[in-house]
């Protein structure tokens, strides 16, 4: 668990100081745009952990089953929710 924990910390110290080093090379700053990136990064560091979390106990014990139906629930999660942005996004460019 603590090399989890340590190595999403770094990971994240990581795309921050990325995110704040490309925004210190723009010319006009703008905070709203550093504040959604940084909760960005936020939410993606939490949906790892709680993936991991879910994931680690199945694994250790050679429960690949219910580990493979966890992944494939997030992966159809994630295709139905992209599917609807684009059916959505598409809609109201037509309209």
């Amino acid at each position: 668990m603590e090399n989890a924990i340590r190595f999403l910390t770094t990971v994240g110290v990581i795309v921050i100081a990325g995110v704040v080093f490309s925004f210190a090379q723009a010319k006009e700053i703008n905070f709203g745009s550093v504040a959604d990136w940084a909760g960005a990064i936020a939410n993606l560091l939490v949906v790892c952990v709680t993936l991991w979390l879910a994931l680690s106990d199945r694994i250790r014990i050679n429960n690949w089953d219910e580990a493979a139906f966890i992944l494939l629930m997030v992966l159809a999660t994630v295709a139905l929710i992209d599917g609807a942005s684009r059916w959505l996004r598409l809609r109201l460019i037509r309209a």
